[in-house]
């Protein structure tokens, strides 16, 4: 739990610093991210064994 929560903060954070620069490419990591996240919880959270 820990670990997937610093790899989506560590993606967030990426997104957010290359917005800085591009902002186009940023939105869309971002967007990207949040929806690979929003998928994650929703499979994990629907299957019949716990993912962690």
């Amino acid at each position: 739990m820990k670990r997937t929560l610093l790899i989506y903060g560590a993606l967030i954070a990426a997104a957010a610093a290359l917005s800085t620069v591009e902002r186009q490419w940023g939105g869309l990591m971002l967007l990207g991210t949040m929806l690979a996240w929003f998928l994650h919880s929703v499979f994990a959270s629907t299957s019949d064994t716990p993912r962690v």
